[in-house]
């Protein structure tokens, strides 16, 4: 098990602060006298700061009191207070921040026209309640986001962002703006260090029933674990990102700042997770930044959790890898740039519950690590690797780290006079402009779907505060709807890929982006592309309105199920399949005896659809290929083998490496559901180590898609030969609602 944050050469910093006091600050005069004033005598003090970001309004005074007109500024409004004039209430217009033009600092001028007719004018620095929002291009992109303070060499692309101001100025039916508020997520991950100045306030304390699960929840986070591996500050910097505290005068802000938080530390023991999930009540939504590489695991129990975190409308928010380019096992892969490793793993990752979660980069490109696939739902922002000294830097994002100092956890090499073990590069640029006492309170070098998954449940969160009763579907429809995709950003572009599988064969390799019904377009890369905050909780208040939406307040009642496959061979080393003969099943029935089922005759807007196969295998001694030379699962539980080591792993992979899997719905829809040349390792990590020819495969190409019965394709591309009972056993899943 790993986190889903991509290995950089280790080494942290953090940000030193310069806070304004909430309770009275002088404006920062760009020109002018000191204390905000000028030659002139005239000045204008802060009396409280407020937020640009959300319309909070600033009071703000003059010495010149009741002698004071008027007062007019460039970017918002200025209204007196009270009848005598005494103080004043600036409000900044947050609709500026629309065009993304803005940069910080933002200066704002003010006019104070006083009784004799005279007027006065002042520049002032307008102070952030988050010093280090100004980094943070994930909430807003302006095209600049000091990459250059950060020493990045490329600039972001303006508007590459999750229109989250947008998001925050909406108001749910009580009145408050959308923060989170009545919200609490839990973040499977490593324990958060609970003492952090920006998340400690947001921490939720709950009580679980069985007192050994205590030790999985809110265990903080000990200086010695940091010491060993500062990797353990993951669980800090994914909750940072999605729920660090906000409008506190302390370092970044987190998007859904005014959620609850539940940690739970997965690496201290990953099977108390289902029991716990469904102990915590009041439970909104699940944070999964970790995952399993170069294995596969199936659990009936797991999935009945999974069942009910569904029912009780509890998404898992969960990475989609970090796989792309990490060519294990010398397959084409890179060639013809499609993915490299297959990262439909475990659980979480293929039950209809998670919503799996892409990465795109600062510039608007697919982040150059993020694993791809069918099963991939939606795209957040990653970034790439943030300050790293070459040529082609771009921004990773900021966000929460440690309470501990620098130099408490970072393993000095006198050789270099050098510090490793830290996240920000020691000496970067990052501890110069932001952290010169390397206090690493805060990063710039948080990045990969790790990050890419908390900038999606931030997302949730603030959807769920607007509309608390929004089941699964309707998150997932909400997030598919309100998504951008090619049409809006051209750098997200991905066309048909074609190439040679090992036996010189053609090969579509990646369909692309496809339309979709009522607007959608879906890509294997970017699901249904990159989330939209806004717009996201401007549709979950209205839900109503919308018929998909509306359609899915309840869950789906079950799901029909192809109960007959043919297969043949075919040239070009394919088999192809036909699967039909649907029958409807309540949720939970079994599916392998027909009596539970009645055969299904009508019609069905698709929801999620998952290729199974109980017991696949290939066939022993079917190819002159050494490496089909054996059956994959049985042989890997006989040999004696190093089931941990890549190397010695190799050949015994190659047979699914170079398999591929493509399903055709009747209405000649096609999703590549298991790639040719990626890598894939089906077996369990349970305490025996052994291995499974189970496989259950989601896609979510055919969303919204309405079938009515008819036949469904699938085409087997093979480098080995299948054993032929085993190909007779795939299966069809259909879930979705009957018209």
């Amino acid at each position: 098990m790993n986190w889903f944050k991509f290995k950089r050469s280790s080494l942290s910093k953090i940000i030193f602060l310069s806070i304004f006091s909430a309770a009275s600050a002088s404006l920062t005069a760009c020109g002018g006298g000191g204390g905000g004033g000028g030659d002139d005598g005239v000045s204008i003090d802060i009396r409280k700061t407020g937020d640009i970001f959300t319309g909070e309004q600033f009071e703000i005074t003059s010495n010149k009191g009741a002698e004071v007109d008027t007062i007019t500024s460039k970017y918002g409004t200025v209204t007196p207070a009270d009848d005598q004039k005494s103080y004043w209430n600036y409000t900044f217009n947050i609709d500026l921040f629309k065009n993304r033009d803005l940069k910080f600092p933002i200066t704002e001028t003010f006019t104070v026209t006083t009784s004799d007719g005279t007027t006065h004018s002042r520049d002032y620095e307008i102070p952030l309640l988050d010093p280090l929002i100004k980094y943070q291009w994930y909430i807003y992109n302006n095209g600049d986001n000091g990459y250059q303070n950060l020493g990045l060499a490329l600039a972001p692309k303006k508007g590459i962002d999750l229109n989250l101001i947008e998001a925050w100025n909406q108001t749910d039916s009580d009145g408050n703006k959308i923060t989170g508020k009545g919200v609490t997520a839990m973040v499977v991950d490593e324990a958060v260090d609970l003492t952090h100045e920006n998340i400690k306030d947001n921490i939720k304390n709950i009580s679980i029933p069985l007192s050994k699960y205590q030790k999985v929840i809110n265990s903080g986070l000990s200086l010695v674990k940091v010491i060993m591996n500062s990797d353990s500050l993951h669980g800090s910097a994914v909750t940072g990102i999605f729920a660090g505290t906000g409008k506190n005068n302390k370092g970044m802000r987190g998007e859904a700042y005014g959620a609850a938080v539940v940690s739970y530390d997965y690496f201290a023991n990953a099977d108390y997770f289902p029991a716990v999930a469904a102990a915590v009540k009041d439970l909104n939504l699940i944070n999964l930044s970790i995952g399993a590489n170069h294995q596969y695991s199936f659990s009936e129990n797991s999935q009945m959790v999974m069942d009910i975190l569904y029912e009780n409308s509890v998404p898992i928010i969960t990475s989609a890898g970090n796989k792309f380019e990490e060519n294990d096992f010398d397959t084409k892969c890179e060639e013809y740039g499609t993915t490299c490793a297959y990262n439909q793993n475990f659980d979480e990752k293929y039950h209809r519950n998670g919503i799996k979660v892409s990465s795109v980069n600062s510039l608007g490109e697919r982040s150059f690590y993020s694993s791809v696939g069918t099963n991939v739902w939606i795209s957040g922002l990653g970034g790439d690797q943030g300050y790293d000294n070459s040529s082609s830097s771009s921004h990773a994002l900021v966000s929460n780290l440690s309470s501990y100092q620098c130099l408490d956890y970072a393993w000095y090499i006198p050789a270099y006079d050098y510090y490793a073990n830290l996240w920000d590069l020691y000496g970067s640029p990052w501890y110069e402009h932001e952290d010169p006492n390397y206090t690493c309170l805060y990063t710039s070098k948080m990045n990969a779907t790790s990050a890419a998954t908390p900038t999606i449940s931030g997302i949730v969160s603030l959807m769920k505060q607007m509309n608390k009763k929004l089941t699964v579907p309707q998150i997932k429809y909400i997030l598919a709807k309100t998504a951008r995709n090619d049409k809006t950003f051209s750098t997200m572009s991905v066309g048909r890929v074609t190439g040679k599988d090992v036996d010189n064969n053609n090969i579509v390799l990646n369909n692309g982006w496809i339309d979709k019904n009522n607007g959608l377009r879906y890509s294997e890369w970017y699901g249904f592309g990159l989330a939209d905050a806004g717009e996201a909780v401007k549709l979950a208040q209205n839900c109503d309105s919308d018929e998909y939406c509306k359609k899915r307040e309840k869950t789906e009642s079950g799901f029909i199920q192809s109960e007959t496959t043919s297969c043949v061979a075919t040239a070009g080393s394919k088999y192809e399949c036909t699967l039909s003969n649907f029958y409807s099943y309540a949720e939970n029935e079994d599916a392998d005896d027909l009596a539970n089922g009645t055969p299904f005759n009508g019609t069905m807007e698709i929801e999620s659809v998952s290729l199974i196969n109980d017991e696949f295998k290939f066939t022993s001694g079917s190819s002159s290929k050494d490496y089909c030379t054996f059956n994959t699962a049985e042989q890997l539980n006989q040999d004696n083998v190093n089931k941990t080591s890549i190397k010695d792993l190799s050949k015994y992979f190659m047979p699914l490496n170079n398999l591929q899997l493509e399903l055709q719905s009747p209405a000649q829809v096609r999703s590549i559901v298991k790639p040719y040349y990626s890598h894939w390792a089906p077996y369990t990590s349970n305490k025996n180590n052994t291995f499974s020819n189970k496989i259950m495969l989601e896609t979510n190409s055919f969303y919204l898609d309405e079938i009515s019965g008819g036949e469904w394709k699938l085409t087997v591309t093979s480098a080995c030969k299948i054993d032929s009972k085993a190909m007779n056993r795939f299966k069809v899943r259909i879930y979705g609602y009957t018209n």
